[in-house]
């Protein structure tokens, strides 16, 4: 057995970690940025992004991690809920208050239009509120599963990106749902 004698380093994918880093320098001028990582799955999209946040925790930011899976799918705004850390016990006043607001709405497999846009909305408020107290961070992981009403919040958070102090990353497999493609398309 070899003795380590420093920390291990990342070795390969140089461009794609300089392109993930960048959009953590644009944050740390205060402005916007979305990246999308996209490969087969196992090729390390995950641990790429962990590399590039590597520090950034030590900042005064707010990093919200979601991911989607099959079942995450068919449970509407179930995604951004998780990234946004939206839970009815939060000590976050502001998260505990969208956590009420939105199971006020009844979302779930059945959730009615009205019910989705206005969740949609809650989501939207709370993310610009998070993003203007303090910079953040929100990854996706495996997007290409996620329901279309957090691919909705996605798609907005992205739209609106120059007036926020957000880093909005991605992961996904290649050759989506349509969904996904016109989401990623927009980017």
């Amino acid at each position: 057995m070899w003795p380590i004698d420093r920390p291990p380093q990342w070795v390969g994918r140089r461009q794609e970690l300089a392109t993930v880093r960048a959009g953590v320098e644009a944050l740390r001028r205060d402005e916007g940025a979305v990246v999308w990582v996209e490969g087969e799955a196992g090729i390390g999209k995950s641990s790429l992004v962990v590399e590039a946040l590597a520090g950034v925790g030590e900042l005064a930011w707010v990093i919200g991690w979601g991911f989607a899976d099959q079942l995450t799918e068919r449970m509407p705004l179930s995604v951004m809920q998780d990234c946004l850390q939206v839970r009815p016990g939060s000590p976050d006043p502001r998260r505990a208050h969208a956590a009420g607001l939105l199971r006020g709405q009844r979302l779930g497999l059945f959730a009615d239009g009205d019910a989705l846009v206005n969740g949609v909305e809650v989501l939207m408020s709370l993310a610009e509120e998070l993003c203007a107290a303090a910079p953040m961070v929100l990854v996706i992981d495996d997007l290409q599963w996620a329901d279309d009403a957090s691919l909705l919040v996605w798609h907005q958070l992205a739209a609106s990106i120059g007036q926020l102090r957000l880093l909005l990353i991605a992961t996904c497999r290649p050759t989506p749902r349509p969904e996904v493609q016109q989401v990623r398309a927009a980017v």
